[in-house]
């Protein structure tokens, strides 16, 4: 309830007190899971990196609770905040250890979305940020798409053909 709060300090001192309870009971912090990975969109980015951080606490006790919320957390790892990036890649890579074949699925759905948004000139800097960290942390995944970012070299926008280079270099 207190995520959801009109005032951001509220918010923020709610997922503050959710990590600390995650690292005793991250079972029963898990509870609230929909709720903490619903705010990793919220306007502030000091919640965004605490409830990043608690969502991370939960993921080293029990990798397999995320599974469900990959999607929103793969989206994450774009935000503009680097402090909210790190604990987000770190849940990936916690649940990569686990189920490597529930973040591909992730991985590749938000590919074949982002191709079709380059197709019709709709990406966004998140898209950048997000496709170079998953190339890092997860060459293998990505390496697998690796033609698309060649053929991406192509298009006329240098934003596109520079995402593409910083992509193929890492996978």
């Amino acid at each position: 309830e207190k995520l959801e709060a009109d005032d951001w300090s509220e918010r923020n001192t709610a997922a503050i007190a959710l990590t600390y309870a995650a690292e005793e009971y991250p079972t029963e912090v898990a509870d609230d899971l929909s709720s903490l990975v619903g705010s990793l969109d919220d306007d502030k980015a000091a919640v965004r990196y605490n409830v990043a951080t608690c969502i991370n606490t939960i993921a080293k006790a029990n990798p397999d609770q995320l599974v469900d919320h990959l999607d929103t957390i793969v989206t994450a790892t774009g935000d503009e905040e680097e402090s909210v990036r790190q604990p987000c890649l770190e849940v990936l890579q916690n649940v990569h250890e686990k189920d490597s074949e529930a973040l591909k699925t992730v991985i590749d759905d938000h590919l074949a979305d982002f191709f079709k948004r380059v197709a019709d000139g709709d990406h966004t800097k998140t898209d950048h940020r997000m496709l170079t960290l998953l190339a890092i942390e997860f060459p293998e995944i990505m390496g697998e798409h690796r033609q698309s970012f060649v053929d991406l070299f192509a298009d006329e926008d240098p934003a596109v053909q520079h995402l593409s280079t910083a992509v193929i270099d890492r996978i």
